[in-house]
């Protein structure tokens, strides 16, 4: 049974400086469908996500999850879990980059930790 979508999601198109962020640049391939694929994520996305052991963000905990062939990197916070369990939107989904499965293993020993 698919679940449903009880969280919002951000996309961080630009840095704190105003220039296109990394996720601006990593739409520019396949933008279209990797978009529509984000609009259609559903909860089912958590049953795949992997912590990825970095200090908790602003915005949430660090995971990344496979969607068709790319990853996503966002942080998480899944909201208070009462109002989750009544069925409110309450959880929020901030995506930071999207890139192909290929490149994940080079992606995380190149990547250090963002600071806090």
């Amino acid at each position: 049974m698919r679940r449903r979508r009880r969280f919002k999601v951000d996309l961080v198109l630009q840095d704190p400086d105003g220039r296109p962020s990394a996720l601006a640049r990593d739409l520019t391939t396949d933008g279209s469908k990797r978009l529509r694929r984000l609009k259609g994520l559903t909860e089912d996305f958590l049953d795949e996500a992997q912590n990825m052991n970095w200090r908790r963000g602003p915005e949430g905990s660090w995971i990344y999850f496979p969607l068709a062939d790319d990853i996503v990197i966002c942080q998480w916070a899944p909201g208070e879990k009462g109002l989750w369990n009544l069925g409110f939107q309450e959880g929020h989904l901030k995506v930071i980059r999207i890139i192909r499965k290929i490149e994940l293993p080079g992606f995380l020993a190149t990547v250090e930790e963002p600071p806090e």
